[in-house]
């Protein structure tokens, strides 16, 4: 039996070798610490495409992504190290056809070694810089003076000056990989798109197939037209300050304009002599109220004012008014007559391809809670819905509210679209619209095919950067733990979603 002086003796010797102990391994890992310094790459750079290399340290590699048309045969790298020299040299052509090994040796004499790949994109390039590298922090607040370079698959270069503030909210907010928002300082088209000078980059983490908005955006520009224009997009590899950040969507930013939402806005309103209802305005149904002027109906249906988003203290009263009469109309006793229910106040054929657009992607946040756009156009005085936009976690990649079902509707509990469906005519025309439209939705499944096999590698590099194929980021529905699975899990969802609908509507 140990004795009480026994326990304390026996506790102080083991305190005692426990903080050896500690010692001995804190001091092994500053040393481990010294030697990986002074064998370690802290930049690899080349000056002449203004790009860094991305280093992993982990398994000690070095990848480069270079725009199209690089010739990666005599390419001159800038490299910082830590160690007393490096082979082959800093500053000397080398050929990049083939990965190259960089060897760092220390004044200890161990080495360090580096695996460098240069891979010539298979996408275009885009190159954003901030002036001194000040990085973007905010939502709100642009970062001036600074600049943006697109060189497109011909190697052809658009360059200018730009502003850049960050966009999104869960994106934005609780996601590694930042969204932005650019304001040319002078309009510019990329990739056949019209020019102007506001644009969006969306980094679509959570979407691991990086297609789902780009596909949504085709289903509503090509084939449900009738909300009349729906944004356009290209995918693109970002390189910001020179630091690679992988696959992103370069897309059209909804607001009013000849080219987008095509009416005559309510900013150039002069209530001395105008009449308001010439002149139109968009909205955005989001629950978030992140805007300056918002507003509820009387059935609870939150509208901010998005474009324009300012200066509306002579107009804000007669916006909320009109809304809340169309509102009105619509839950009317009369709602379904053609004369003075609705269809008085809205575009009922926008409404439909609205509708279709999100429930074959079973759209969460289109259940009326956010980026729900509906725009009055003064031509004929009528509210239309669209643009359709945000769909990184429609198609399947959700878990919860039966998102993630094939079968069943969910956007036709919205509010005021379950009270539309209440006339049969309106049920009617939805149907129709769909039997005329189902054979060109369902060549998406083809489209998804082509589009991640144009994108094959830069998908490849974009999961080297952001290692997440086999980790769960929410909302995902499953891990698949492959692109290839990403991709034959969204079709799979897509075509039984198809299939369903198809089962209802003939």
């Amino acid at each position: 039996m140990f004795t009480d002086s026994f326990l304390v003796q026996k506790g102080k010797t083991c305190r005692v070798s426990l903080i050896l102990a500690g010692f001995f391994i804190f001091f092994s890992l500053m040393a481990c610490s010294t030697e990986d310094r002074g064998r370690t790459i802290s930049q690899f750079r080349f000056d002449s495409l203004s790009i860094n290399g991305f280093i992993n340290e982990t398994d000690k590699t070095i990848l480069a992504v270079v725009p199209p048309g690089t010739d990666i045969t005599s390419l001159v790298p800038k490299i910082s190290h830590e160690g007393e020299s490096i082979r082959p040299e800093s500053q000397v052509e080398q050929d990049f056809s083939n990965p190259v090994v960089y060897k760092v040796k220390a004044e200890s004499g161990q080495t360090g070694s580096y695996t460098v790949t240069v891979a010539v994109s298979d996408i275009p390039v885009m190159l954003l810089n901030t002036p001194e590298s000040v990085p973007v922090t905010s939502t709100e607040e642009w970062v001036s003076e600074s600049t943006y370079s697109l060189i497109d698959s011909s190697g052809t270069e658009t360059a200018g000056e730009t502003k850049i503030k960050g966009r999104g909210f869960s994106t934005w907010n609780f996601m590694p990989k930042k969204p932005y928002s650019l304001k040319l300082s002078e309009k510019a088209g990329f990739f056949g798109m019209p020019e102007d000078k506001r644009w969006a980059l969306l980094a679509n983490y959570a979407d691991k197939t990086l297609l789902r908005n780009e596909v949504a955006l085709k289903l509503g520009r090509e084939m449900l037209q009738n909300m009349s224009w729906s944004p356009d997009s290209e995918q693109v590899v970002l390189y910001f300050n020179s630091e690679y950040q992988g696959v992103y969507q370069l897309t059209e930013q909804i607001k009013i304009d000849g080219d987008r939402v095509d009416i005559e806005s309510i900013e150039d309103f002069d209530p001395s002599i105008d009449d308001y209802k010439n002149f139109g305005y968009l909205l955005e149904v989001d629950e978030r109220m992140d805007e300056e002027f918002y507003f509820t109906t009387t059935q609870g249906v939150i509208f901010t004012c998005k474009d324009p988003d300012e200066d509306l203290e002579n107009v804000f009263d007669l916006i909320v008014a009109d809304v809340q009469e169309a509102e009105d109309a619509i839950y009317s006793p009369g709602f379904a007559d053609t004369t003075d229910g609705y269809a008085k106040y809205i575009d009922t054929d926008s409404f439909i391809d609205w509708y279709l657009a999100n429930e074959i992607t079973k759209n969460r946040d289109a259940i009326f809670f956010s980026s729900c756009y509906m725009y009055f156009d003064p031509a004929d005085k009528k509210y239309h819905m669209g643009p359709i936009w945000d769909f990184d976690i429609s198609l399947g990649n959700i878990y919860y509210d039966g998102c993630d079902i094939t079968d069943g509707f969910y956007i036709k509990n919205a509010k005021w679209i379950s009270r539309l469906f209440q006339d049969t005519a309106f049920a009617g025309k939805v149907k129709s619209r769909w039997n005329e439209k189902r054979t060109d939705i369902y060549t998406l499944l083809g489209f998804i095919d082509d589009r991640a096999a144009e994108m094959n590698s830069s998908q490849t590099y974009n999961f080297y950067k952001w290692d997440i194929l086999n980790t769960w980021v929410w909302p995902n529905k499953i891990v698949t733990g492959s692109y290839e699975g990403e991709i034959d899990y969204l079709k799979s969802w897509l075509e039984n979603r198809l299939d369903w609908l198809d089962s209802q509507y003939q």
